[in-house]
């Protein structure tokens, strides 16, 4: 394999790249980085097209790390990026298994579909990637160009019923309306079996616990 260096500037972001990656996961990738330094290899095509880290390169631009080692491969081989530093095994500091937990928790937070940039893709692809239930969500979140944040709709649903126009038969209940098909109506039931006054009125209280566990807040 042939090796050389270069700046991380000379990589170009991938045009098409079908993560929008989202605010919380930005701000635990910029952690990682601001604390223990560059971790997994970024990835690029012969033209230095990121294919992937493009998150992964504007934050560590943006912490000073401007130079790069390039290892060119054609796939047959794995490239292991040893940090000399850092030692599982004896790491008194933390700093080692910090970095690996860090490593986890962004991957997992750092990924918001985009549905146009999904949609050039191969069928094929996308039947060996999401099922059909999974595909269509995303298009539809992406549909919703001016849906709520997560503090919105703790918010929204925090008022008292009346300040949203809605009526109930007290301040903690709120009527649920339902749009979907029957399949997911069945599911969302038993979610909220437990809340429930009525076939439509669900404790607030209840519906925001539920929100909080579905967006991993809880």
């Amino acid at each position: 394999m042939e090796q050389r260096t270069a700046k991380l500037t000379d990589f170009r972001p991938d045009p098409k790249n079908a993560n929008r990656g989202t605010a919380r996961g930005l701000k635990v990738l910029d952690n990682s980085v601001g604390q223990y330094g560059a971790g997994r290899s970024l990835l690029a095509d012969r033209n230095g097209t990121l294919i992937a880290g493009n998150k992964t390169q504007d934050r560590l631009i943006d912490h000073g790390i401007e130079d790069a080692i390039v290892v060119e491969s054609d796939g047959t081989k794995a490239v292991v990026v040893v940090r000399t530093d850092l030692d599982l095994a004896n790491d008194p500091d933390g700093r080692a298994r910090a970095l690996a937990t860090y490593d986890n928790r962004a991957g997992e937070l750092d990924l918001e579909w985009d549905a146009d940039a999904l949609a050039d893709l191969d069928d094929g692809l996308l039947k060996d990637l999401f099922t059909d239930k999974e595909y269509e969500l995303i298009t539809l979140l992406q549909e919703e160009e001016s849906r709520p944040t997560f503090d919105d709709v703790i918010e929204e649903f925090s008022k008292p019923l009346g300040a949203r126009g809605k009526s109930a038969k007290d301040g903690n209940w709120l009527y649920v309306e339902y749009y979907g098909d029957n399949e997911t109506f069945a599911e969302v039931s038993e979610l909220i079996k437990p809340g429930l006054a009525s076939e439509h009125c669900i404790s607030s209280q209840f519906f925001l616990d539920v929100l909080r566990k579905a967006l991993g807040h809880g």
